[in-house]
């Protein structure tokens, strides 16, 4: 009974630090390239780099959360399979 408590316990916390490297990952997959284009902005004097920035951190981070929810399906499926 123990044993089947302490693997649910591993199973929860792999999960939480899954997640918290998934909302990580997406910050910094928005927040860099965004700070990025708002520094060239800022050398060129112009106003749409940043913009462009947001949408391929957009993009980068859409991509991060297709893998982690692909990464997921899998293993649900493996655990399904095993039971």
């Amino acid at each position: 009974m123990n044993k089947e408590k302490d693997g649910a316990l591993i199973r929860t916390i792999k999960g939480t630090g899954t997640f918290m490297a998934l909302g990580i990952e997406m910050g910094a997959s928005v927040g860099i390239p965004v700070w990025i284009g708002y520094e060239i902005d800022k050398y060129l004097e112009t106003s749409f780099v940043i913009l462009i920035g947001l949408f391929a951190g957009i993009g980068a981070a859409a991509n991060a959360l297709w893998r982690a929810v692909k990464k997921y399906r899998r293993q649900m499926e493996d655990e399904q399979q095993d039971n």
